[in-house]
């Protein structure tokens, strides 16, 4: 006789099992549970109690008194290589830099202490304040970065404030951010754009983080 027509399974629809046969097991593989997500929060000791995580201190470079503390973050770094621009032979970092903007060179002077003293070379600067002010003599000072930043008010807009900073390292700060141009307020205020910071974890630097505040 003709055999009976093969019926042939679709992929939603599994091959029905013979006639009073059994039906075969179902193996179904263990899903994976999605790991929960945690809600971090800023340690907060309760007021009047002594158990407070120490304040960590920013190394000097970042909490220093000079322009380049308050210049925008460094744009160039050692890479996983282990490279680093300051290691370049002094004839070919000096033409890179002087193919460098003014904000460029003082995002540079952020990366190293070797990459600090090459881009804060007084010929580099000396060319930038020639730039924009072909009279200028230099009889009030040699030219430098902080020089460039008083010209061109670089913290114009800007209002910052500081957390434990001692008493002579504040007064140097706000002296700089007013020569600069900018403004400065002993309260951290919704008005505030930035943060100097002497200790990593100060109440002052929590609120400002959750404010999106740079710090």
């Amino acid at each position: 006789g003709l055999l009976p027509p093969f019926r042939r399974a679709t992929p939603h629809t599994a091959r029905t099992p013979p006639s009073g046969g059994p039906t075969p097991p179902r193996t179904m593989e263990p899903v994976p549970r999605p790991t929960p997500r945690r809600r971090l929060q800023a340690f907060v000791a309760p007021q009047g109690s002594r158990t407070r995580r120490p304040a960590q201190r920013l190394p000097a470079a970042e909490s220093s008194s000079s322009s380049a503390a308050v210049a925008a973050p460094a744009v160039a770094s050692a890479g996983a290589s282990g490279f680093s621009m300051a290691s370049l032979p002094s004839d070919m970092l000096a033409a890179i830099l002087e193919r460098c903007s003014p904000r460029e060179g003082a995002r540079l002077m952020r990366v190293s202490w070797g990459m600090r003293a090459a881009a804060g070379d007084a010929a580099l600067w000396r060319r930038h304040c020639l730039d924009l002010w072909p009279e200028d003599d230099f009889a009030s000072g040699p030219p430098s970065p902080g020089r460039y930043g008083v010209r061109v008010n670089l913290l114009r807009g800007c209002t910052l404030c500081s957390t434990r900073l001692d008493r002579s390292r504040r007064d140097s700060a706000r002296a700089l951010v007013l020569s600069l141009g900018g403004e400065w307020d002993d309260s951290l205020t919704t008005g505030t754009t930035h943060l100097v910071c002497g200790a990593g974890y100060t109440p002052k630097a929590i609120r400002a983080h959750r404010a999106r505040i740079p710090a």
